[in-house]
C-alpha cells in the first residue's frame, strides 16, 4: 500500500481531541472516505482509527480513536495525515501529483534519452525535480514548471525536458 501525504494537522479544537485540518490540495472529500489514517512526523508515524471527519466553515476537522483531550491532540499538531493511494483522486488531464514523477524517464523533444527523476522537492508551492543524468555521477535541481517540462506521459512514466542546455 503506498500511502501519499495529503493534510497536515493545524491545532487542537475545543475540548474534546478534535483538531483542525489543512489540506494540501484544497480538496477535502478524498481524505474523509478512510476511517484508517497514518500520522508522520520527522521519522516518527502512527497509524490511527478516524472517529469521524466534519467540515466547518472554511476548514476540515478530525477526531481520532482514543484521543480525547485537547491536550493529547495538540501533541500531534503540525504532523503530517498520509491515506492510501486508493483514496487519491485522479487529478486533471494537465496536472500530475509530485509522487508520480518519481522514476519517471526524462527525454528531450528530439526524443533523445536525458534521465530519470529521482526525487521531487516540494516548499511553499515552489516544486523542484531530482534529476539524475544518464552518465553523470550528480543530480540536478531543476524546477517543476511548464517552462523547463512538457507534459506527462503516464502510460510511458515519461516527460519531456523543454530546455536541455540545462544540463550541460
Amino acid at each position: 500500500m503506498k500511502l501519499i501525504a495529503v493534510a497536515r494537522i493545524h491545532k487542537a479544537f475545543k475540548v474534546k481531541g478534535e483538531c483542525s485540518v489543512y489540506s494540501f490540495s484544497g480538496e477535502e472529500k478524498h481524505i474523509c472516505q478512510t476511517n484508517h489514517i497514518y500520522l508522520a512526523y520527522k521519522k516518527e508515524s502512527l497509524r490511527c482509527e478516524v472517529e469521524y471527519w466534519r467540515s466547518g466553515k472554511e476548514k476540515l476537522f478530525l477526531k481520532l480513536q482514543g484521543i480525547n483531550t485537547r491536550e493529547h491532540i495538540a501533541q500531534y499538531a503540525q504532523w503530517d495525515i498520509l491515506i492510501s493511494s486508493q483514496y487519491i483522486p485522479n487529478p486533471r488531464e494537465d496536472e500530475y501529483y509530485l509522487f508520480e514523477l518519481i522514476g519517471t524517464e526524462v527525454f528531450t523533444r528530439s526524443k533523445n534519452y536525458v534521465g530519470e527523476i529521482t526525487s521531487v522537492y516540494s516548499a511553499k508551492g515552489d516544486s523542484q525535480a531530482y534529476l539524475q543524468i544518464e552518465g553523470k555521477l550528480q543530480s540536478m535541481l531543476i524546477p517543476l514548471t511548464k517552462k523547463f517540462f512538457g507534459r506527462l506521459d503516464r502510460t510511458h512514466r515519461s516527460i519531456c525536458l523543454k530546455i536541455p542546455w540545462i544540463i550541460e
